[in-house]
């Protein structure tokens, strides 16, 4: 079972780093360490629970099943959809 700890440790562990408060049962919000031009992260996900009971990851914004299940199509997905996020 996908749980809020274990997708934002994963991320965490790729460099991300948590930009909100963290509540129990609230989403999670974490940027990358990359910028862009302007200084803002190249990509932010959050961890939210989904509809399941589980919890989910979002990047800027798109659906993504739970990192942990999905850690190598993560990393994939970042370095494709968002070069220099790391």
């Amino acid at each position: 079972m996908s749980t809020k700890q274990v997708n934002v440790d994963i991320l965490l562990s790729l460099g991300f780093t948590v930009v909100s408060p963290t509540k129990h049962n609230e989403s999670v919000s974490l940027d990358c360490s990359g910028v862009d031009q302007y200084g803002d992260p190249v990509v932010q996900a959050t961890v939210y629970p989904n509809q399941a009971g589980t919890w989910s990851v979002s990047l800027d914004g798109g659906f993504l099943a739970p990192a942990y299940e999905n850690e190598d199509i993560l990393i994939k997905r970042l370095d494709e959809e968002f070069p220099g996020w790391r």
